[in-house]
């Protein structure tokens, strides 16, 4: 039983260094070998407990940064186009040139408005 709880250090010190399959072996290992004991060792079975809800946070963790680091690839094209230069844009494009002050044929309620019916 001395042996497993060293093995369980080192599968702490596993998933510290962020080897999660190694430890997820080694825990499972000495989970089974404290379950089929003759004498039931409570105390491996915690310590083989504490230490696999330690590895489901890493992958918890881990599946949360690659998500963000997901995320950041989508959203790099789109920051070339930032918000406020889409903006600007936007206002440049529905103002009118200084030259002409006048608004073009096609902004004219007549195009805008459906034809009014006589009734």
């Amino acid at each position: 039983m001395t042996v497993a709880r060293c093995k369980l250090y080192l599968a702490l010190s596993l998933v510290q260094t962020r080897h999660l399959v190694s430890a997820r072996c080694i825990v499972e290992q000495q989970y089974r070998l404290a379950c089929s004991a003759p004498v039931l060792d409570t105390r491996l079975i915690s310590m083989c407990l504490g230490i696999w809800a330690k590895l489901k946070y890493e992958y918890h963790k881990r599946s949360k940064e690659r998500m963000k680091e997901r995320m950041k690839e989508v959203m790099r094209p789109l920051q070339a186009n930032s918000a406020s230069t889409i903006y600007n844009d936007v206002v440049a494009s529905c103002q009118p040139s200084l030259g002409n002050t006048q608004m073009s044929s096609r902004h004219t309620a007549s195009n805008i408005l459906p034809p009014q019916s006589d009734f």
